[in-house]
């Protein structure tokens, strides 16, 4: 009871307070909930599925094999999808919302978007033989500049809309945000893009659009 106490005030405490700037504040619950969920250890019976092998299995048995399987299944998906969702582990979403590529409509800032894909960013412009893009990236310009070189127009919110047939990279953490910030932009946002669907998603914390 003490265990769920604390997580309880913990949670309580990240749910009401004024910081907000990313999941890394309700980490110490994680500890909280190991605890919890390991005691589901004491409802596999791996003896049920020997039973069940030898086509031998009784009600009693029944009751264990399903809660075995349900547990087993939800430890290999575990894995499995932190396998699949390699190198994108900061943008990880749980298959519930969509995984890594829809994460940002939920969350953004340090939940999804620290710039770690800028250098990604850079490999598909050269993939794809792009000679010049739009960029509007966090954690600025010069990452992404570096990366880019001559191929990235710098952009902003208060820009507008770039040339049409052109290419635009956008952090989802600007883009979201704008919405939050367009007073203090002269009244401009992204939301135009919400009807736009992404051209491509860069590990989940850039958007690519071909406008």
């Amino acid at each position: 009871m003490v265990l769920l106490d604390l997580a309880v005030v913990l949670m309580y405490l990240g749910m009401t307070g004024k910081i907000d700037l990313g999941v890394r504040y309700m980490l110490p619950l994680y500890a909280f909930s190991f605890v919890f969920v390991s005691k589901l250890a004491n409802v596999v019976d791996f003896n049920a599925i020997k039973e069940l092998w030898n086509k031998k299995v009784s009600v009693k048995g029944t009751a264990s094999l399903l809660s075995t399987s349900l547990v087993s299944l939800a430890v290999i998906w575990y894995v499995f999808a932190g396998i699949l969702v390699y190198p994108h582990y900061l943008a990880y979403y749980n298959e519930f919302v969509g995984g890594w590529q829809n994460g940002y409509k939920y969350l953004t800032d340090s939940n999804t978007d620290w710039g770690q894909d800028v250098k990604r960013l850079s490999v598909w412009v050269t993939d794809n033989n792009i000679d010049r893009i739009y960029v509007d990236v966090f954690p600025g310009t010069m990452p992404a500049k570096y990366y880019l070189g001559d191929r990235m127009v710098e952009w902003h919110v208060q820009n507008g809309r770039p040339p049409k047939g052109s290419y635009f990279a956008v952090s989802a953490t600007f883009y979201q945000s704008s919405r939050l910030n367009k007073s203090k932009n002269n009244g401009l946002d992204y939301s135009w893009l919400d009807s736009i669907k992404p051209y491509a998603n860069i590990g989940g914390s850039i958007l690519i659009y071909k406008l």
